[in-house]
C-alpha cells in the first residue's frame, strides 16, 4: 500500500501523494485562513500575495525537510498589523529585523546553546501553553446562531465527529472532507461567489520600507522574537524530533528557512513567517508524513494566488467558523498530548507553570520562570529533565 502512493523520492526524503497526505496539508487552515482575510481587509497585504509566497515556502521547505513542517504567518506581527491597521511597509520592517536576528543567532550557535540547555519540561510547557490557546480560540470560532444557522453548533458537533474517525480508521482523510463540506456550504449560501471564479493573473508589487515604518517594525520584531524563539524554533524542532526520529531535523535549519521567510516574503507583497509546532501538530494529526503533503499544498496555494486571489478571498470570508474552530481544537489536543512524554510530577508541574504564566502573561516570562524552578529543584538536588 505504501508504494502505491510513492510519486518520487530524492536521495534524503521520500515524497507522497496520497489522500491522507492531502488531508494532512489541510490540517492548519484554522491559522492561515483568518490571517489572509484580516490582513487584505486592513490593507496591509493582498491576499495574492500572501498565498503566493506561502505556497512558495511550503514547496520549498517541503523539499528541505522532507516532513510536514507547516509554514505559518507571525502571529505577533500580523496582530499588530490588523489590530493598528499598518500598511505594507510596516510588514517588510518587522519581518527583516525579525528575520536578521534570527539568522544572527543562528550564526553564533545561540539556538543550539538555548536548545541544548532549555529542559524538556519547559518545552513542554510551551506546547501546553499553545495547546491551550488554539482551543480557547476554537470555543470563539464555534457559533451559536440559530439551529439551522451556519456557524451553529450543529455543524461544530458533525466536524468533531469527522475528525473522530481517524482514530478507528486510520487512513480516513478527514481534514479534506471537513473542506469538501466547507466550501460547498460556501457556495451553496453565496452563489455569487461562483462568479468569481476567472483566471486573473496578479503578482504583487515590491515594497520597501520607510523611516516611520521602522519604529513600529522594532517594536513588532520585540514582541516576535521571544514568540518566534520558543515556538518556532525549540518547540518545532522538539515535536519534529520526536514524530520523525529518524530525520535529522537541527534548530538552525529552521531558524535558516524562518530567516528568509520573515525577511524576503513581505518586500514582494506577502508577509512574515515561520513554522510552528501547532501547525506540525496538526499536519500530522490529520495524516500528513511526508514533504509531499507541503508540496501539493504549496502549488494549491500559489496557483490560488497567482490567478485566483479574489476568489480565494471571498471564499475564505464566507467559510464556516466552526469547522476551523473544530481544526484549531484537534491541533490543540494533540499538543496537550505532549505532555505524556514527562515522566515526573516534577516535570509535569513544571511544564502546566510554564503554560499558565505563557497564557497570564507572555510566552518568554513563562519559559524564564520555568527555568527558574528548574534551577532552584536541581540546587536541592531533584533531578529535572
Amino acid at each position: 500500500m505504501r508504494e502505491r502512493y510513492k510519486f518520487f523520492r530524492t536521495k534524503a526524503h521520500e515524497f507522497r501523494f496520497s489522500l491522507n497526505e492531502i488531508s494532512g496539508s489541510l490540517g492548519d487552515l484554522g491559522t492561515l485562513m483568518p490571517f489572509v482575510v484580516s490582513l487584505a481587509l486592513v490593507g496591509s497585504a493582498s491576499a495574492s500575495g500572501i498565498l503566493i509566497w506561502f505556497g512558495l515556502f511550503y514547496i520549498l521547505s517541503g523539499f528541505i525537510f522532507g516532513i510536514p513542517i507547516a509554514v505559518q504567518p507571525m502571529k505577533a506581527i500580523g496582530a499588530l498589523a490588523i489590530t493598528r491597521n499598518y500598511g505594507s511597509g510596516f510588514l517588510v520592517a518587522s519581518g527583516m529585523i525579525t528575520g536578521g536576528v534570527i539568522l544572527l543567532a543562528s550564526r553564533l550557535k545561540l539556538l543550539s546553546l538555548l536548545q541544548r540547555v532549555t529542559p524538556k519540561s519547559v518545552v513542554v510547557g510551551i506546547q501546553l501553553a499553545l495547546g491551550l490557546q488554539l482551543i480557547l480560540q476554537s470555543i470563539k470560532y464555534s457559533g451559536v446562531s440559530p439551529i439551522f444557522g451556519y456557524n451553529d453548533l450543529y455543524l461544530a458537533l458533525l466536524s468533531f465527529l469527522i475528525v473522530l474517525i481517524p482514530f478507528k480508521v486510520k487512513r480516513f482523510p478527514a481534514a479534506l472532507l471537513l473542506l469538501i463540506i466547507g466550501v460547498t456550504l460556501s457556495l451553496l449560501i453565496n452563489p455569487w461567489l461562483i462568479s468569481l471564479i476567472v483566471p486573473n493573473f496578479d503578482l504583487p508589487e515590491i515594497i520597501l520600507p520607510t523611516i516611520n515604518d521602522l519604529q513600529g517594525g522594532i517594536e513588532a520584531a520585540m514582541a516576535q522574537i521571544p514568540l518566534t524563539m520558543t515556538n518556532s524554533l525549540l518547540a518545532t524542532t522538539a515535536l519534529a524530533t520526536k514524530l520523525f526520529p529518524s530525520k535529522s531535523i537541527k534548530i538552525d535549519t529552521i531558524a535558516g528557512t524562518v530567516s528568509a521567510m520573515s525577511a524576503l516574503s513581505p518586500i514582494f507583497g506577502g508577509m512574515p513567517m515561520c513554522h510552528g509546532a501547532g501547525g506540525l501538530a496538526g499536519w500530522y494529526r490529520f495524516g500528513a508524513r511526508t514533504g509531499g503533503s507541503m508540496i501539493f499544498f504549496g502549488i494549491a496555494l500559489f496557483t490560488l494566488g497567482l490567478f485566483f486571489g479574489n476568489f480565494s478571498l471571498q471564499l475564505m470570508k464566507a467559510f464556516p467558523l466552526s469547522i476551523l474552530g473544530v481544526m484549531l481544537m484537534v491541533v490543540g489536543l494533540e499538543l496537550l498530548l505532549q505532555a505524556k512524554n514527562l515522566k515526573s510530577i516534577v516535570g509535569l508541574f513544571i511544564a502546566l507553570l510554564t503554560a499558565i504564566l505563557s497564557i497570564v502573561s507572555n510566552m518568554i516570562i513563562g519559559v524564564v520562570f520555568g527555568f527558574l524552578i528548574v534551577y532552584i529543584l536541581r540546587k536541592f538536588g531533584k533531578i529535572v529533565r
